[in-house]
């Protein structure tokens, strides 16, 4: 089938006017870009370290051919390599040729600048059609592969790919092309007619909404135009999903990309049990709940008590309404002791609620509790927007006996990256 889709400027306005959960189109974001090649690759030598055994990381897949190695051995990226290129260059050499997949999961969570450049790539965005509850996920695929390791299939995200390096081919059926449940399938030559395909360049937006059956193509990259590899990484908008499963799984466990990528994550980090692992039937109801069960009852019991709701409501609220629509966020820097004299400015904004006992505090994805008294938390925020601003004279906002804990409230506020030294002192 021979299609062509739009190719508009950077518009949310009319992007999500025209496309929206639509129809495919091709974005020219122009200077404003998610993603920039440098960070990128900072990012997927963090994010594919192998594990203590050398195993591959729960995120991470990697493809040669059809074959899925378990054991990565020198097929990952490393800080010498230096770049995308130069990675791409050496597995072609590695391989001789044979084509390679590198398929990277929770991409977002492993470079502070790369989900900050992102972030406010996309808040225009949430602006229009609201901000992801469950999170948006950042994907990364890399390779000289004849098409994506999974196949043409459909996601239960919209989808915005970008193209970093490389060109790219997306080919898509606007309804299931097969008959059956088969959810996705390899070898599609079979229904080709009924497909149409799009290719991308650099610098390129391509999105889809979840409707769309689609299998990505990387065989562009041939005839003496260096290595066959491209790069691309997608962002994927939730659209279709099980609610009840991530509300549930969020409140009893800190979101963390390994809890994202299990297929079966524990609800409730519960200890185990010791007992017998087998019983003789009884012809009625035992009058007590088996030892494993009891002890899950009481742990929820325990959890969904009035205060601990309270709290772990206002947790999540505030890392969803803080984290921009990726969560979970890169984790905090190491706290460093400030100096009285040192000059900080605030870079991202701080929220606040009540717990009942304590003020909880949300910035860039993470939360802090502390026993400043509200108007005295007020304050104290309120003196962090005037500019570049002295501790000593945040601090001294609070009355004296509350100065410790105000400025151990701004060391942890720095290490979210919420505010920052003048000077990058």
């Amino acid at each position: 089938m021979t299609r062509s889709i739009d190719t508009i400027p950077l518009d949310w306005d009319l992007f999500v006017e025209r496309y929206w959960d639509r129809e495919p189109v091709r974005i020219r974001p122009g200077g404003e870009v998610p993603f920039v090649a440098d960070e990128v690759f900072d990012a997927l030598v963090a994010a594919t370290r192998p594990s203590a055994t050398g195993t591959l990381p729960l995120n991470t897949r990697i493809g040669i051919g059809r074959d899925l190695p378990e054991t990565p051995g020198d097929l990952l990226p490393t800080t010498t390599d230096g770049s995308l290129d130069a990675y791409a260059r050496r597995m072609e050499q590695h391989l001789e040729g044979r084509p390679y997949a590198l398929t990277v999961g929770t991409f977002h969570v492993f470079h502070h600048p790369q989900w900050a450049r992102q972030r406010a790539f996309y808040a225009g965005l949430w602006d229009r059609v609201g901000l992801p509850l469950n999170p948006a996920i950042t994907s990364l695929f890399h390779g000289s592969y004849e098409h994506s390791p999974a196949g043409v299939h459909r996601d239960r995200f919209a989808t915005f790919m970008f193209a970093l390096e490389g060109r790219k081919r997306m080919r898509f059926w606007p309804s299931c092309p097969w008959p059956g449940n088969t959810t996705t399938v390899l070898d599609y030559e079979p229904y080709l007619e009924s497909s149409f395909s799009v290719e991308i360049e650099p610098g390129e937006l391509l999105y889809w909404p979840s409707s769309y059956y689609h299998v990505g193509e990387s065989d562009l990259n041939t005839g003496g135009r260096g290595p066959g590899a491209a790069t691309s990484v997608n962002v994927g908008v939730p659209r279709d999903v099980d609610r009840s499963h991530f509300d549930v799984m969020d409140f009893f466990h800190d979101p963390r990309h390994e809890t994202l990528l299990s297929t079966a994550p524990d609800l409730t980090p519960l200890p185990r049990v010791e007992g017998p692992v087998m019983s003789v039937a009884g012809p009625a109801l035992a009058e007590e709940l088996p030892p494993a069960l009891a002890q899950a009852l009481g742990a929820f019991r325990t959890e969904t008590e009035e205060h601990r709701i309270r709290e772990r409501t206002g947790v999540l609220s505030l890392r969803r309404f803080t984290s921009g629509g990726f969560h979970p966020v890169p984790p905090p820097a190491a706290p460093r002791p400030l100096d009285g004299s040192t000059q900080v400015v605030r870079v991202e904004p701080v929220l606040w609620t009540n717990t009942g006992t304590a003020r909880l505090c949300g910035a860039a994805g993470h939360t802090a509790l502390t026993s400043l008294a509200p108007d005295h938390l007020t304050h104290l925020l309120a003196a962090l927007h005037s500019g570049p601003v002295p501790v000593m004279a945040v601090v001294a906002t609070v009355p004296p006996e509350e100065r410790g804990e105000a400025l151990r409230l701004l060391e942890e506020l720095e290490s979210f990256r919420a505010i920052a030294r003048s000077g990058g002192s």
